[in-house]
């Protein structure tokens, strides 16, 4: 493995001004749409995730998608992905994933972030959690089915992000829907960020989600949280650079690549100048791939 075998990719939420700070966002034209690709090409980024967070796939006409291709290209980018949330739209969403060349289609089973107390960043906000039933695993893996099908047909691949406000809140539950929907092209995005982040006793550690699912991970979102848990039960949590939270990365890296993983990654911030979050996060990981090849290399390994 080479320092550049893994795609690490930027996702296009960090354009959104981060929520609880009070900044406005910005009307989309398209010299914002411009502005804001040329500021991930420029923090040495030559790939990107297109979030709804940016813009939304689920209401985008298969026109602007077209236009949005081709003002990718011109910054010097590529779409590795499309990162869309709920199965409501999803069939337009996927159409423009097609529309985009992405070879990617990530969907979050979850509800919006940001409920709860106003001007309470979402993180700070525990989830509304309602335990699901067999019903819900059978509705949802009949929506996944059909998904799947239109996926494989046009070459795309179907990533499950996992969140923890979403019936895949623990690796059970995610083996447990691969099982039923029993599609060669779904597998999971481990999205060990959303599910570090609660302010609630967490379902199992970050270690044990991954160890799980790592034979089924075929895309990965990376973020870090700091995560303070006091004996007397209280919890909380905020964004941090990727070294220095809950979660080892190089830990999980490791993991991941014993079992095959090749990518791509695709770095989430939320938080203080997000775009220099995001140059930060590409760089450690970039040294990160280099020195665990370098090991591997010296252990007489591949």
């Amino acid at each position: 493995m080479s320092q550049n075998t893994l795609t690490i990719a930027a996702s296009t939420g960090a354009l959104v001004p981060a929520p609880g700070q009070g900044l406005r966002a910005t009307e989309m034209t398209d010299a914002v749409i411009e502005e804001g690709l040329q500021s991930l090409a420029i923090a040495g980024f030559s790939a990107v995730e297109l979030s709804d967070i940016w813009l939304d796939s689920r209401t985008m006409p298969l026109s602007q998608a077209k236009k949005l291709a081709r003002m990718v290209a011109d910054a010097g980018l590529s779409i590795i992905g499309l990162s869309t949330l709920g199965l409501k739209d999803a069939n337009h969403a996927l159409d423009v994933t097609q529309e985009l060349g992405a070879q990617t289609f990530c969907i979050g089973l979850h509800k919006p972030p940001g409920a709860g107390r106003k001007n309470v960043s979402f993180w700070a906000n525990p989830p509304a959690y309602a335990p699901a039933d067999d019903a819900d695993f059978e509705a949802l893996a009949e929506s996944l089915q059909p998904l799947c099908k239109r996926a494989r047909n046009a070459g795309i691949r179907v990533v499950m992000e996992m969140n923890e406000n979403a019936i895949i809140d623990r690796s059970a539950h995610v083996l447990r829907l691969l099982d039923m929907v029993g599609a060669d092209n779904l597998g999971v995005n481990p999205d060990l960020g959303n599910l570090t982040r609660v302010t609630v006793p967490m379902n199992e550690t970050w270690y044990e989600t991954l160890e799980a699912l790592a034979p089924h991970t075929e895309y990965w979102h990376v973020k870090n949280n700091l995560r303070m848990e006091h004996p007397d039960g209280f919890i909380v949590t905020h964004p941090s650079a990727m070294e220095d939270g809950v979660i080892d990365y190089r830990v999980a890296l490791q993991t991941l690549l014993d079992c095959g993983f090749s990518g791509p990654i695709v770095v989430e911030s939320y938080w203080g100048d997000r775009i220099g979050g995001l140059e930060r996060s590409r760089i450690y990981l970039e040294k990160l791939t280099n020195q665990i090849s370098q090991i591997r290399r010296a252990s007489g390994g591949q």
